[in-house]
């Protein structure tokens, strides 16, 4: 049975702006509401406004361009006509951020059903059911129903009306997973979004493989996520800036441009990961083994080849050595840690990033030569302790 979304979007916060344009994890509301509905396959997804500002309109815009299937319906009636009769429409109220779990368990229901919370102090922010039970904002009506409903109501609250008729017919209640902090939220202002928002930023990082993004690289990638999510930029452009600038960077080094590479360098470290997160945040994980995810490394490889070659012209033929040991070495450890596994600490063994950072301090002082001789030493040693750990392997 084909599954649609209807969405309020028409109430205002206490500033005058409407609660589905709230900031949420550097979005808005309504786009995380509509990204969650298209994630379970909803088609179309119908946003229910009086009159629509600019700003819903450049929003549904944009959704659009990205192949999300959003619709813009003024009042109640223009929203039923968009659903089939025998379609099932996920009701999402206004306001609400719901849990994308939460929406998976209505649909999987099959039937009728409202999500559900405890009747309590913690929820008296959402609307009563009955005695024992408040609404979290979101249920699984029939598409007949929403013309019914329309029909009879006219233009007045089409999803708190829906609500109440499916409550009325006894449908099913599915109850709210609210483990772990989790559950629906009300937002009625930017503040409302806080801790959501933090959740989302929290489950969009995945494991960090080294601890420069772990540690010092942290807040400025959680800055540009913010920033670049609510934005049109596609997540693999982002993704293959980072190869580009370490290309770049390769490239200056051997033209003995040094610090421009080392800028290039830095300046390429937080894209791969910054991309990653603002496609989980879209509901649209980008998928293992595209190209622009796995080229920094060869080419990170090839500016340490560069900047050996360039430091030969001034410092003899051992720097160019140097710079091919480093890159053999760091290939080598790569190897071995993807065919062996990874060994304890394996937070602080040689990648791109720690290796780009640790060659900083030298080139500061114009210690070049020295810089990338730490460099491969590093790599030397990394690739060693992933030998150790693979030969002794941590006991119990």
């Amino acid at each position: 049975m084909a599954l649609a979304a209807l969405i309020g979007a028409y109430d205002e916060c206490d500033d005058g702006r409407l609660r589905a344009l709230v900031p949420l994890a550097g979005r808005p509301l309504v786009d995380y509401q509509a990204r969650c509905c298209a994630a379970l396959g909803a088609a179309p997804i119908v946003l229910v406004v009086d009159q629509p500002p600019a700003a819903l309109v450049q929003l549904a815009e944009r959704l659009r361009s990205e192949g999300l299937p959003v619709i813009l319906a003024e009042g109640a009636g223009e929203a039923a006509s968009r659903f089939e009769g025998d379609a099932q429409v996920l009701l999402l109220s206004d306001g609400i951020a719901p849990e994308t779990g939460d929406l998976a368990a209505l649909v999987e229901a099959g039937v009728p059903a409202a999500l559900s919370l405890p009747d309590d102090e913690r929820h008296e922010k959402f609307e009563r059911i009955d005695l024992a039970n408040r609404w979290g904002g979101a249920a699984l009506v029939a598409g007949g129903e929403v013309g019914a409903t329309a029909a009879m109501l006219g233009d007045w609250d089409l999803p708190s009306t829906l609500l109440r008729r499916a409550i009325q017919k006894n449908a099913a209640l599915v109850p709210s997973d609210e483990r772990d902090g989790r559950g629906p939220l009300v937002v009625a202002s930017a503040a409302d979004g806080a801790e959501f928002s933090r959740r989302l930023m929290a489950a969009s990082k995945a494991r960090r493989e080294d601890w420069v993004a772990r540690g010092p690289m942290a807040p400025l990638e959680d800055w540009m996520v913010l920033k670049l999510a609510g934005t049109g930029v596609r997540p693999r452009l982002l993704g293959a800036v980072s190869p580009l600038l370490t290309l770049a960077g390769a490239a200056s080094f051997g033209l003995s441009w040094w610090w421009a590479g080392l800028a290039l360098l830095l300046f390429s470290m937080p894209f791969d990961l910054v991309a990653q997160r603002v496609a989980s945040l879209r509901m649209k994980p980008l998928p293992p083994g595209l190209i622009e995810q796995w080229l920094s490394w060869p080419f990170f490889l090839l500016a340490l080849l560069a900047l050996g070659g360039s430091l030969a012209l001034s410092e003899g033929w051992g720097a160019a050595v140097l710079g091919g040991g480093a890159a053999a070495i760091a290939e080598l450890g790569r190897g071995l840690r993807k065919a062996m596994g990874a060994p304890r600490f394996d937070l602080f063994t040689f990648r791109r990033r720690p290796a780009i950072v640790l060659l900083m301090p030298f080139a500061a002082f114009g210690a070049w030569l020295t810089g990338l001789g730490v460099v491969a030493v590093y790599a030397l040693v990394s690739a060693l302790w992933v030998q150790h750990g693979v030969r002794n392997p941590p006991q119990g």
